[in-house]
């Protein structure tokens, strides 16, 4: 008789952990699937190779004499190819660039006697940049090597001259995406002088010279 009642007594207690077991488990949490990993935006970056085009405006003196030939501003328009490298906010980079160039400017020749006429038909760069970033800003400052190539027209003689300087400059560029920047700045360019003469053996013409400020726009491509 207490073999039966003990029996029936452990089947009643499996059937309500049976029945209880659905319940304590609804009561559980509900466990979430596990979120795909997503990987971190890489932070903007200038360094880089890139390529650009600029235009902008042009204006100088073509004479470090007494012959004055004044110069009129005119357009300049060109290409650029650089390489940037940052480190932190630090950029360092080189830039060079050449230019058509719409510089022009008349006078008269020492002492008076001939009309003088000047023209820049190009010009070309090679400049170190040191800039600073701030996120997708660079403010930086740039100088180096600059050329020319110059018409001077003193009277019956018409003479063509590379001119060779330097450039020094700053400027701000803004990158709207990875790849797209803009940028605005300023360049002064002092070339040498070369001997310039009204007639042959003459030097009516004295020492012709060039001083070119820039002011311009400019788009690039980094890849």
């Amino acid at each position: 008789m207490k073999t039966g009642l003990t029996a029936i007594l452990l089947c009643a207690a499996t059937l309500a952990a049976a029945v209880s077991s659905p319940a304590a488990a609804a009561d559980m949490p509900a466990r979430s699937a596990p979120r795909a990993f997503q990987p971190a935006l890489p932070a903007f970056t200038w360094t880089g190779v890139y390529v650009g085009l600029n235009a902008g405006a042009i204006w100088g003196d073509f004479t470090k004499s007494a012959s004055r030939i004044d110069g009129r501003t005119g357009f300049t328009g060109g290409g650029t190819l650089g390489y940037n490298h940052q480190f932190g906010q630090v950029v360092l980079g080189l830039e060079g660039d050449y230019n058509y160039s719409g510089l022009r400017g008349s006078g008269v020749t020492s002492p008076g006697l001939f009309p003088a006429t000047g023209r820049l038909n190009s010009f070309g760069t090679v400049r170190g940049r040191l800039g600073f970033a701030f996120d997708r800003a660079l403010v930086y400052g740039t100088g180096g090597y600059a050329f020319g190539f110059s018409e001077l027209n003193t009277g019956f003689i018409k003479q063509s001259s590379t001119h060779h300087g330097y450039a020094i400059g700053g400027g701000l560029e803004y990158a709207f995406t990875p790849n797209i920047s803009a940028k605005a700045e300023y360049l002064y360019m002092p070339f040498d002088t070369k001997d310039a003469s009204a007639l042959p053996g003459v030097g009516f013409g004295g020492k012709a010279g060039l001083d070119a400020s820039v002011v311009r726009g400019g788009v690039n491509y980094r890849f």
